[in-house]
């Protein structure tokens, strides 16, 4: 007869089951990666559905916030999100419509698009479109395409495009929610570090499906994290901007200063792609200039001598000075024979 091990709490260990240490550093980490996990679960795989979402409870109440309550992003509804974190937003509301200026719109830029970018109508028409990652993908190359158009080679500081961050933001005082927090994942950040959320200046969701009240509320509980993110280490909290998108529609949102938030319309890329380019354009531009390190200052690099052309470089993963740093990759937008092209190193072999 097989002998019984017990648990401290007196359960039996089953040897047909598999057993989970959560003090585990590695499992400590995954913690936050796991709402991931399951909303790309494969469809193959979506029996284990339960079984995930029964791990990322356990792992949320022990690692991140034990003795609070945790509200999560993706289950909030416009009026509960606008109640917990103190947000002036009314989604029926004339008054909270974005639309741009035409100072905003930039009217005498250019909204033309590298020719490596222009790829993005081919890959938006192709198989390749209903993929798991098409969605980050191609988000990914229009935002190298927009910030090789602003020439953000000459910034004293890079900008980092970082993914999968975790967003997280207390309750503020609310009679129906109490104390608590509120996490949300976003798909995309754009900032100066990839590790504070201080730093991001630009959020991003990217997901499938049809646009509704619940996307704007997880959106406007990103953008929440990051304005009482910046004001907790002494920066000036200023209009934090964000996009939601499934790449057929793009809407814009932006939460100003004194804490109210605005919305544009819908807008279709195949429609009206020139206007979604002129929103991402602005964003780019006031989230560049509202941060200290971005100023431009005189760059010295010999590939730009020798071509006379910009070289824009922005980071996909981790920031230098983060323990994940060598695992970055680093995209430079070249000028080679004429022709723009987006060229992929790791960092790992710059150092």
């Amino acid at each position: 007869m097989a002998a019984r091990i017990y648990t401290a709490e007196g359960q039996v260990l089953l040897p047909g089951h598999v057993y989970l240490d959560l003090d585990v550093p590695d499992v400590q980490a995954a913690a936050l990666s796991l709402p991931t996990v399951i909303e790309n679960l494969p469809h193959d795989l979506e029996h284990l559905r339960p079984v995930v979402q029964q791990l990322r409870s356990a792992l949320r109440d022990k690692y991140i916030f034990p003795m609070d309550k945790v509200y999560e992003a993706n289950d909030l509804g416009v009026a509960d999100t606008v109640d917990m974190l103190d947000i002036d937003y009314d989604e029926n509301s004339i008054d909270h419509f974005w639309d741009l200026t035409p100072g905003e719109a930039g009217l005498d830029r250019k909204t033309d698009m590298s020719p490596w970018a222009r790829k993005l109508d081919a890959l938006y028409c192709s198989i390749f479109a209903f993929t798991p990652c098409s969605l980050t993908t191609l988000v990914d190359i229009l935002l190298c395409d927009r910030l090789a158009a602003r020439d953000v080679a000459g910034y004293k500081r890079p900008l980092y495009i970082a993914s999968e961050v975790s967003i997280q933001t207390s309750v503020r005082k609310s009679e129906k929610y109490g104390e608590g927090h509120v996490l949300g994942y976003a798909d995309r950040a754009l900032g100066t570090e990839k590790s504070e959320l201080s730093a991001m200046l630009f959020v991003i969701d990217a997901k499938k499906g049809t646009f509704s009240s619940s996307t704007i509320s997880r959106m406007l509980c990103h953008l929440a994290g990051v304005q009482d993110a910046r004001k907790s280490v002494g920066k000036p909290d200023g209009d934090v901007f964000g996009m939601t998108t499934d790449f057929v529609n793009f809407q814009f949102v932006v939460l100003r200063n004194d804490r109210r938030a605005y919305t544009s319309e819908p807008l279709s890329w195949v429609r009206k792609r020139d206007v979604v380019i002129r929103y991402i354009d602005h964003i780019l531009k006031m989230a560049i200039e509202s941060s200290p390190f971005t100023a431009p200052v005189k760059v010295i690099n010999k590939h730009i001598r020798r071509k006379s052309e910009p070289t824009s470089s922005f980071m996909f993963g981790a920031s230098e000075e983060s323990d994940g740093g060598d695992e970055a990759d680093h995209y430079e937008v070249v000028v080679v024979d004429g022709r723009s092209v987006l060229r992929r190193s790791s960092l790992a072999t710059q150092k």
